[in-house]
């Protein structure tokens, strides 16, 4: 009993130490690692939760935590720019991919709230997994058309939603973090922090770390109504469908900024 009992314990040591270590800045990223390595990935998130990404700095902790990494998959958050040098020179066996776009214009990117960039993020991610892991290459290719299948449906849903007629098709947020988003779908684009020639009557989709009073002087006497979406959530699928469903009956919204 004492041997089988070793034995077990050595067949869990074994399974937990050959997953694949893997780093990202955010959730989302989460999300998509998950989906494509399965039972074969770890994923460790550095931002944590309720923190702000656009401030936020990795402590001791977590540079520790990198030198156990194979891969670390940055997305465009601002702290990436200076640490994922670090990050390699703590590890030098780690392999980075930074899904970042050096032309987005912003802080942040939010390059994971479009679907067609979600669907390039997943084969990118697939590509190097495959790398680092050549016995599981087909598993991680399996995966990776089953999560493009399920993209296909979120897009189709979303294309049905917005091209239901009378419903809204205005998106009104403090940050340009939907432009993406927007341009996919053929809706209307309003960051608040960039323009304030917004409809009158208009439902503001509030992050977190929205300045809520600023949004309400930039609205001044404009009848708005809120809903909230958390853009860094790791439940992504829900997020960008109940953000999509919210946007397109905004009108019928009465919780009040």
């Amino acid at each position: 009993m004492k041997k089988f009992f070793l034995l077990c314990l050595c067949v869990f040591a074994w399974a937990d130490s050959y997953k694949i270590h893997v780093g990202v800045s955010i959730a989302p990223t989460a999300y998509i690692v998950q989906k494509i390595g399965g039972e074969f990935v770890e994923v460790d998130i550095l931002v944590p939760k309720h923190k702000n990404p656009k401030f936020f700095q990795p402590d001791i902790q977590k540079i520790k935590n990198i030198k156990k990494m194979r891969l670390f998959i940055g997305t465009g958050i601002p702290f990436e720019e200076k640490w994922l040098t670090r990050f390699i020179n703590a590890n030098p066996s780690l392999r980075v991919l930074n899904l970042a776009q050096k032309s987005c214009g912003t802080a942040i990117c939010y390059n994971w709230l479009s679907v067609a960039q979600v669907r390039e993020q997943a084969k990118k991610i697939t590509h190097l997994l495959r790398i680092v892991d050549i016995k599981n290459a087909q598993i991680y290719k399996k995966n990776l058309d089953l999560f493009l299948k399920e993209l296909n449906q979120v897009e189709g849903e979303l294309r049905k939603l917005f091209a239901t007629p009378n419903i809204n098709r205005t998106i009104i947020s403090y940050l340009p973090m939907w432009s993406d988003f927007a341009k996919e779908f053929q809706l209307q684009n309003f960051p608040l922090i960039q323009t304030k020639k917004v409809p009158k009557n208009v439902a503001v989709a509030i992050m977190p770390f929205d300045p809520i009073r600023q949004i309400a002087s930039i609205l001044g006497n404009r009848n708005f109504r809120r809903f909230e979406v958390d853009p860094y959530t790791l439940e992504w699928k829900t997020m960008i469908l109940e953000f999509a469903k919210n946007i397109s009956m905004a009108g019928e919204m009465k919780n009040g900024i």
